[in-house]
């Protein structure tokens, strides 16, 4: 396979990430918890790393795959499995968040609904936008479209996609603000401070100088730090083990910050 340096790269960072980001959530899945209702905690907020590592799988073989005689049906399919990774991960990480702050699980189902209905809408206005090839860039590789992106539906997928990420981080930040230094506060603001710079590094990506070497390989190295970062306080590493606060559970941590 030729692909230039640059997409060479990509292909690494993309998959490394997707590594990180698997780890991350098997490390989520594999926690003690105290009951049922924290171990749905942990699968859905395990569910949001695990989507983001399939998300990043799925760019970095969209890259991979650029040699000649591939379907572009086989691509497709592979942006509509990613698609419903991320979706399932927006749920699970809603999930965790309604439960940290209310210890309810029931909103389960509907929230799981509303983003199924929302990956089918995405699945069926990419087929009515008709992909008809991939562009390669220096960094990257895109669909191209014979009809482009309305606006309406550029702001409907930023509302729904980005607005529970910025609606997470946000309470987590005010759980974090209430919260005494020895109750886990460093724990939360580390988390809550990774998904802010992943989200603000997606939003302004399409801004960074694409003949920007420097620019363009510190963007995707963020999510690989943004992992490692958030990695590192749930399962620390021997010199910082001991300088972390203990891990408290949702119940106490919604006492703790008078939720």
């Amino acid at each position: 396979m030729s692909l230039p340096t640059t997409l060479w790269i990509v292909l690494g960072t993309q998959w490394t990430a997707a590594a990180v980001f698997t780890l991350l959530g098997v490390v989520l899945l594999r926690r003690s918890v105290a009951d049922d209702a924290a171990r749905f905690a942990s699968v859905m907020f395990a569910l949001w790393w695990f989507g983001l590592g399939v998300s990043k799988f799925v760019a970095g073989l969209r890259i991979a795959l650029q040699v000649p005689d591939v379907p572009l049906s086989l691509l497709v399919g592979l942006s509509f499995v990613s698609s419903s990774a991320v979706a399932i991960g927006l749920a699970g990480l809603l999930c965790h968040l309604i439960y940290l702050f209310t210890g309810r699980t029931a909103l389960l189902w509907p929230v799981i609904g509303f983003y199924a209905l929302l990956c089918g809408w995405i699945i069926s206005s990419s087929s009515v936008w008709n992909p008809v090839g991939v562009e390669i860039s220096a960094w990257g590789a895109e669909f191209a479209y014979a009809q482009p992106y309305t606006m309406a539906y550029r702001l409907v997928v930023l509302l729904v996609i980005v607005g529970p990420q910025v609606l997470a981080v946000a309470a987590l930040f005010v759980m974090a603000a209430r919260l005494p230094s020895s109750a886990g506060r460093f724990r939360t603001i580390v988390v809550a401070a990774s998904v802010a710079i992943y989200i603000v590094d997606a939003l302004i990506a399409p801004a960074y100088p694409a003949d920007s070497a420097i620019w363009q390989i510190v963007h995707h190295m963020i999510p690989i730090g943004v992992g490692l970062g958030v990695l590192a306080v749930y399962r620390p590493p021997r010199w910082l083990r001991g300088r972390m606060p203990p891990e408290l559970s949702a119940t106490a941590l919604r006492e703790a910050a008078g939720a």
